[in-house]
This record gives C-alpha cells, structure tokens and sequence, in this order.
C-alpha cells in the first residue's frame, strides 16, 4: 500500500517602504503585516494536494524532512505497525 501525505502551498506578498529580509520567520511574517510596517495579502495556491509514494517521498527530500515521520518508507510504502 503506498503512503500519502497532502501539500499545502501558502503564497504571502508583503509590501514594505524598505528591502525586506530575506530570512524570517513565518511569525515575524504574520507580526509585520497584522501589527507591523507592511501591507500583506496571504493566498492559498493549493491545498491539501495529495502525494502518494514515491512522489510523497521526493516532497519529504525537498523539505530535509525523514518519510518515517510520515509512516512512510523510502520507497512510498506505508509502514505497517
């Protein structure tokens, strides 16, 4: 049985008077538009877009991310407790 795991894209753009840093925090993020200097808009471009085996497997890579923790093993099989 191949293993499943969804993918969610978030796209946030951010308007502000000076460069914005290039690393941040998705809190800092959220801060600098609700509370902060800058203007946001925050869009889904998909959501829970389901990955099944081995496509699964190669989003974990992408992300540094070990497929066990999503009970799959290296081949996009679901690991059977």
């Amino acid at each position: 049985m191949k293993g499943k795991v969804y993918k969610s894209v978030l796209k946030v753009e951010i308007l502000s008077e000076d460069p914005y840093p290039e690393v941040m925090t998705l809190n800092q993020v959220a801060f600098d538009i609700v509370e902060g200097e800058c203007s946001g808009v925050i869009e889904w471009e998909s959501l829970n877009a389901e990955l099944h085996g081995e496509e699964a497997v190669k989003e974990c890579d992408k992300h540094g991310s070990d497929p066990e923790f999503f009970q799959i093993d290296e081949n996009g099989n679901k690991i059977e407790e």
